[in-house]
């Protein structure tokens, strides 16, 4: 009886052993879990950055909605819709990478590697051609058609398939909730991510 007595304590002190293990192991995986989501998460600076690359894919109207022709030439309202076609193309093709990111209290910002179809590139020798080959983009009067120039550098644009590398850092501060916010993005880093910085 004493030996059955000894036998069943060293099995419950096995069992119970056994049970603080599992215990504390899913108390671990709990912790990197919840550690892992509330990095990723929509809310956080680096779920915010996602979200609004994945509004680029996604073609989202508050992004397509001020796409405006950054270059000097007066283009009607076909070429306007050629123009944000092309940018809506880079949108949905813009590739990302989330290179680095720093999370304090009350501000982050995480740097961005974006890969973009060089549209400057292509800009700049459509433009190169057309001031060197003046000739081919004359009107009837033997004036510059404006409108063949255009659609010439349009045509080049919409053929462009040499991609370019961009850093950019995105800023972000906590708002009077406690609220992640993604600061306005400057000029330039909205430019590169068209691909016409």
């Amino acid at each position: 009886m004493k030996q059955n007595r000894k036998l069943k304590i060293k099995i419950n002190k096995r069992v119970a052993a056994i049970l603080g293990i599992v215990v504390f192991a899913l108390l671990m995986i709990g912790i990197v879990v919840r550690m892992v989501t509330s990095r990723v998460s929509s809310s956080s600076p680096v779920g915010l950055t996602k979200e609004y690359f994945e509004k680029h894919h996604k073609e989202d109207k508050s992004l397509t909605s001020k796409i405006v022709y950054p270059f000097s030439d007066k283009l009607n309202s076909y070429q306007e819709q050629r123009y944000k076609e092309i940018i809506k193309k880079q949108y949905r093709n813009i590739r990302y990478e989330i290179i680095d990111e720093y999370v304090g209290d009350v501000d982050s910002n995480i740097t961005v590697k974006v890969t973009v179809t060089d549209l400057k590139d292509s800009y700049e020798k459509a433009n190169s051609y057309v001031i060197a080959h003046k000739d081919k983009f004359l009107n009837s009067s033997n004036e510059m058609d404006d409108k063949k120039a255009i659609d010439y550098k349009l045509g080049q644009l919409e053929k462009a398939v040499d991609s370019i590398d961009y850093s950019i850092t995105i800023n972000f501060y906590k708002n009077d909730k406690n609220q992640w916010v993604m600061s306005e993005l400057s000029s330039s880093d909205l430019d590169k991510i068209s691909g016409i910085f």
